[in-house]
């Protein structure tokens, strides 16, 4: 097994920062999209939620309780998942800020 050197290993070295890289472009433009897709999200899910609690105390057609019991969890998944991802792009963001 031979040892690695440096020189086995392409390199460049510049005079100024090379720039951001794709996740910190994509982070400064998608944090506040992702964030109100977030809020959206939740708001639909909490309506939802409302209109199935209706349904069950006015003894609602089962169907429609059922359908809303599948649908409410998975728009909140979908505000879950949007509020990680906004997160993740402002820290792409910050470190972008900051380098």
């Amino acid at each position: 097994m031979t040892a690695a050197t440096v020189t086995d290993f392409k390199f460049k070295t510049f005079d100024r920062t090379p720039g951001r890289i794709l996740p910190q472009r994509i982070g400064r433009v998608l944090w506040l999209p992702m964030f109100a897709m977030a809020l959206m999200a939740f708001a639909v899910g909490f309506i939802l939620a409302i209109v199935r609690a209706d349904a069950i105390a006015s003894a609602g057609a089962e169907t429609t309780i059922a359908a809303l019991n599948h649908v409410v969890p998975g728009f909140m998944f979908l505000g879950f998942a949007s509020v990680f991802a906004a997160i993740s792009f402002a820290i792409a963001r910050i470190l972008a800020s900051s380098a």
